[in-house]
């Protein structure tokens, strides 16, 4: 049986990761949205949608 799930753990061993790498997260995140400008829009689309209540998921309800 697993181990239960350790959020905090986890975010302790993801940021021990991300400090560890060689790889420079910007440039491939630039990379993937075709340039920084691209970045930046999806980044105020992505604010603009995350505070309208149309799009909280927090009231929805669950089906199991």
């Amino acid at each position: 049986m697993a181990e239960p799930h350790d959020p905090k753990q986890n975010a302790i061993d993801m940021a021990k990761a991300r400090s560890s790498t060689a790889i420079n997260v910007a440039h491939v995140r630039d990379f993937l949205h075709t340039g920084p400008a691209q970045w930046r829009r999806r980044e105020q689309i992505v604010g603009i949608l995350s505070k309208d209540p149309v799009f909280d998921k927090s009231t929805r309800f669950l089906f199991y």
